[in-house]
């Protein structure tokens, strides 16, 4: 799809990156994608900010860059969706727009206490390239570095994946053909969570974006979704269906649907835990008994036995998100993924 001098052929946007923008002042995004003309336009909403510069160039025959700068305005604290249009003489598509989440609000205003945690893998965009192997992951916020000593397991970083339509950000797991790796995870480090004076963890929160990539899984054994921390566990395991420690199997296959996009949140309270899957229906509220803060090491981003899958933003909170706070996160991942 390379451009022909002369033609009207309307841009096509295959990547941004960044996705989003938390802070004011210049921030350059790089649009990838084909049909960028040495003349084309570049239209930044006024509510986003103000075009500082355009830089267009081919790295191939068939693709197309743009380099842009824009002086963003001010975030609001609620996440607004732009889309910077690109055209060619006037003509545009469905497919020339690249989306942007403006917003001051971001999961690390959750992280209230010394054990609560946010890891954003597009922190590692700037450091990585697309299928690069982990050995440890930073929490963007919490201060807490996941770590796996063995190479065969290390989890790979996949660097600005379409989630949904027009939804481009990076996630960690397991990726796919060539690239394959039958178990990945990070498990060498316990993860600190504050006890209650009665000496049990009364109250955590854990929540995640995760993505099937490519396949309709087909092995009984196969859980492509595994977190375990503290006695919270989200786990959906092929053929069966969803879980936690305490829920028993709710039996729904959805999630094995080829390019399926869930948004998992488990909440302990002392005593009562509350599972939601969207959009899939599950909001399943069950009875446990409290217990101490694990002392063994805790496995996150986990592939287990298959299944090729990612996970987008992941949060372990150790209290109970209100109900504005969960809306908040809601509407700040419905933006970033579309779901």
């Amino acid at each position: 799809m390379a451009y022909k001098v002369g033609g009207n052929q309307s841009p096509f946007v295959s990547s941004v990156s960044p996705t989003s923008v938390t802070a004011a002042g210049n921030t350059t995004f790089t649009i990838d994608g084909a049909l960028f003309s040495p003349s084309m336009a570049v239209d930044v909403p006024s509510g986003l900010g103000s075009l500082v510069s355009v830089t267009i160039t081919q790295p191939t025959s068939t693709t197309s860059r743009a380099v842009i700068v824009v002086n963003i305005s001010e975030p609001p604290a609620t996440a607004t969706a732009y889309d910077i249009k690109l055209s060619n003489s006037g003509d545009s598509s469905a497919n020339s727009s690249a989306t942007i989440t403006h917003t001051s609000w971001t999961p690390a205003a959750l992280c209230t206490g010394s054990t609560d945690y946010w890891w954003n893998p597009d922190s590692l965009n700037a450091t990585l390239s697309n299928n690069d192997l982990l050995n440890s992951f930073s929490s963007s916020a919490g201060g807490l570095t996941l770590v796996e000593s063995s190479a065969t397991y290390y989890p790979r970083f996949i660097k600005n994946f379409e989630w949904s339509s027009g939804k481009f950000a990076s996630g960690v797991g397991q990726s796919t053909g060539s690239f394959y790796r039958q178990d990945v995870w990070f498990d060498d480090i316990v993860i600190p969570l504050t006890n209650a004076a009665s000496g049990d963890l009364e109250q955590v929160t854990l929540a995640f974006v995760a993505k099937n990539l490519n396949e309709t899984f087909n092995n009984q054994n196969r859980y492509p979704i595994m977190q375990i921390v503290s006695g919270v566990q989200a786990t959906y395991k092929q053929s069966a269906g969803w879980y936690t420690s305490n829920s028993g199997v709710i039996s729904n296959q959805d999630f094995s649907v080829s390019g399926a996009v869930a948004r998992v949140i488990v909440t302990q309270d002392n005593g009562t835990e509350v599972f939601k899957v969207h959009p899939f229906g599950i909001n399943q509220t069950s009875s446990y008994t409290p217990a101490p803060a694990d002392t063994a090491a805790s496995k996150m981003f986990r592939c287990y036995r298959g299944g090729p899958a990612m996970y987008g933003e992941m949060i372990l909170i150790n209290r109970v998100l209100t109900s504005s706070e969960i809306t908040q996160l809601e509407t700040y991942w419905n933006n970033k993924y579309g779901v």
